[in-house]
């Protein structure tokens, strides 16, 4: 067990999982954007058929510690599947003929009860059963260190640039599809040897074609089991913030299902700490906007839409309402809307920002909406700096902050890094913690306008977690829309947002760092949604 709360996955269960993947996702990834689907992640994964043709496949996850059990009944008629739940079970649906094709269903069942194996009964119109056997006793799940690890802010420096025009740390041709770049992290940029994760906003330019890129720890991830960027088409460009665990020899892996050039900007890290800290330390607060440049809807600000270079001076720390003089650096979402035309956005502490250093937003066309998690440092006066390059509206959401040394000691909001792994996928063919089915090319448990989605974290310590962190995807949207997450029973709807939908059909990601254990994501529109959690912050 490493010190990242994940266990090891034996190579016989990895062998069955990629051969399930190229199996019948290989199909939907051929006519839609693929989005990785995670299965990789998790102990005590099998894969079984039945007698009849179907698939079936039972998940246990160590970050959740509940199980998915998905049934693929396209070759089936009239065909029930059942959930067995100890002594009992109930019929969660049903395949039928139409016609002369058998029915094309898929569906999902998830249990979060807290049991570490399932049976799934798969029973036909004269009820003879075949019971199935699920996931192997899981017992290497993860426990969690008692202490954690501190933040460290950096003024934003560039460590990877793969464009040989602009190359930082990386010689050679741009990456190929499934080549792993690896980055080295620790010793540079003055990050010192003993840090165990990182915060880094990651951007993929001149995509080859619609695919995904995934940072994960070197030598202790594995491909697929999540992912941080999605392209939908050549040519995209778009950013991500990342924290993710620093891995062997003090490496990230950069692995991309598509070609593309990568671009790493570091802005901090964490470091293992013995007892009690001031500085490092992270508060979650309920999301609060502080800067709104749009005129119907201004916040802090007074005059027209900044223009191309304009530097944008923004108050988070006494916007928000966070301590005077104990703050290190925040956590914003910063979003652009109604750009005037394709450049950047930069983040920086007030005073210190150097145009083109670094960036965290990329806009592509004019009138886009995109929104970026940023952590930033911030001046002695609380304040930090946005610099346009195209000229943009800008919206910022403040979700927490960290503590210099000034405060009180504690081991409260220390980092726990957490090898990143799915929690969350509504879609049938690679469903993850949801109840999902698809009949005959209907999805008809996919999340609606309006709902919201619920995120388990079983897993997780019972008590003492004071923030997640997530990489939130929507995909197969239905229409534009805002996605938002928040802590159970608190989540406002409109008061902040995470990720922005322009149109049907789009993927779009965003990292998040959402408050407490139990977590629920609003949909404004109807879309997918997909969840991958790499650390916690204690409470």
């Amino acid at each position: 067990m490493g010190r990242f709360g994940r266990p090891w996955i034996e190579v016989s269960i990895m062998k069955r999982l990629i051969s399930w993947i190229r199996g019948p996702l290989a199909a939907a990834a051929a006519a839609t954007l693929f989005v990785a689907p995670g299965v990789l992640a998790g102990a005590g994964t099998r894969n079984v058929t039945g007698p009849s043709g179907a698939q079936y496949s039972f998940t246990i996850t160590c970050a959740t510690k509940s199980a998915t059990a998905r049934v693929d009944l396209s070759h089936a008629v009239n065909w029930d599947a059942m959930w067995i739940e100890g002594t009992g079970f109930f019929r969660y649906g049903v395949g039928v003929m139409i016609g002369s094709t058998p029915a094309n269903w898929v569906m999902t069942k998830h249990s979060d009860d807290g049991s570490s194996s399932y049976s799934l009964t798969e029973q036909s119109t004269s009820h003879v059963e075949t019971t199935l056997i699920g996931p192997t006793p899981t017992t290497d799940c993860p426990s969690y260190p008692a202490i954690g690890a501190a933040f460290v802010p950096l003024t934003p420096e560039r460590l990877l640039d793969t464009r040989s025009a602009t190359s930082v740390n990386y010689a050679g041709p741009k990456p190929g599809p499934m080549v792993p770049v690896e980055l080295q992290i620790t010793g540079r940029a003055g990050i010192p040897l003993n840090a165990v994760a990182v915060a880094l906003n990651v951007t993929l330019t001149e995509s080859a074609g619609a695919g995904y890129v995934q940072v994960y720890p070197t030598g202790l991830g594995a491909p697929g089991a999540s992912s941080n960027l999605n392209a939908e088409s050549a040519g995209q460009t778009i950013p991500n913030a990342v924290i993710v665990p620093i891995g062997l020899g003090g490496r990230v892996t950069l692995f991309s299902s598509v070609g593309t050039h990568l671009i790493a900007d570091v802005s901090g890290y964490f470091v293992d700490v013995a007892g009690p800290v001031a500085a490092g330390r992270y508060t979650a607060i309920t999301p609060r906007r502080v800067l709104d440049t749009r005129a119907a809807s201004a916040v802090d600000y007074v005059g027209s839409k900044p223009s191309a270079g304009a530097v944008v001076r923004v108050r988070p720390v006494a916007a928000a309402g966070l301590p005077p003089g104990q703050v290190a650096a925040v956590v914003l979402n910063i979003t652009a809307t109604e750009s005037s035309g394709a450049g950047y956005v930069q983040a920086a502490p007030a005073g210190a920002l150097v145009p083109g250093a670094t960036s965290n937003l990329n806009v592509v066309r004019a009138g886009q909406t995109i929104p970026n998690l940023v952590t930033v440092p911030v001046s002695a006066a609380g304040e930090i700096d946005l610099f346009t390059q195209s000229g943009t509206h800008l919206i910022v959401d403040v979700f927490g902050w960290f503590s210099n040394g000034i405060t009180v000691a504690s081991t409260s909001g220390l980092f726990i890094p957490i090898i990143p792994e799915r929690v969350l996928d509504t879609r049938p063919e690679s469903a993850v913690n949801y109840n999902s089915e698809r009949l005959n090319g209907i999805d008809r448990r996919k999340p609606e306008a309006g709902d919201e989605v619920s995120v388990d974290f079983d897993g997780l310590p019972q008590s003492g977690v004071g923030a997640v962190v997530l990489n939130i995807t929507a995909t197969e949207s239905s229409a534009a829309g805002f996605v938002q997450g928040g802590a159970y029973g608190s989540l406002v709807p409109g008061a902040s947002s995470n990720l922005n939908l322009e149109r049907a059909g789009q993927t779009i990601p965003n990292a998040a760092i959402l408050p407490g254990a139990q977590i629920v994501i609003y949909t404004q529109t109807g879309t997918n949604l997909i969840a991958d959690i790499s650390g916690f912050f204690r409470s």
